[in-house]
């Protein structure tokens, strides 16, 4: 990463990468729709067919119906689940995912999971996911363990 341009950089990060954080960081002053649709926008996609596609992620998230909400006015299972859907929207090669179930109920996690390893299969998008959440770990496929800078392969 060192070696390429700010620019390429930036072109990376905007076509190739996805982030759910532990904290949603959603902008305060958009809607549920708007923070969704802002990474087609700034690809410069059309901004009706973007604000479709982001309707469309937020079916997948089961929150489609606060479309128009503001970030206060979602709980922060709610907020969570518009920061997994922005980072999907683009259907980036690499998700990075910290906590990405962290505020979520069992419920809403198992059908995030399920709803990520679709995405992996459907759109081979690879998710890079750091949790401790025990019964999400135990349902995710490969499993691998960062000890002292290695990656090690987890069979069980």
């Amino acid at each position: 990463m060192h070696d390429i341009s700010n620019k390429k950089q930036s072109m990376l990060r905007r076509y190739h990468l996805g982030f759910i954080y532990q904290l949603h960081h959603l902008l305060l002053n958009f809607n549920v729709i708007e923070n969704v649709a802002l990474p087609l926008l700034i690809q410069k996609k059309n901004k009706t067919e973007a604000f479709e596609q982001a309707y469309n992620i937020l079916k997948d998230v089961r929150i489609a119906k606060k479309f128009k909400h503001f970030p206060s006015e979602l709980s922060g299972g709610e907020r969570q689940r518009v920061a997994i859907a922005r980072a999907l929207i683009t259907k980036p090669s690499l998700v990075i995912a910290d906590e990405p179930t962290g505020h979520l109920d069992k419920k809403n996690s198992n059908h995030i999971l399920n709803l990520l390893l679709q995405f992996n299969c459907m759109y081979g998008i690879t998710f890079l996911i750091i949790t401790h959440d025990i019964a999400f770990f135990k349902n995710i496929p490969l499993k691998m363990k960062l000890k002292s800078g290695k990656l090690y392969k987890i069979d069980h």
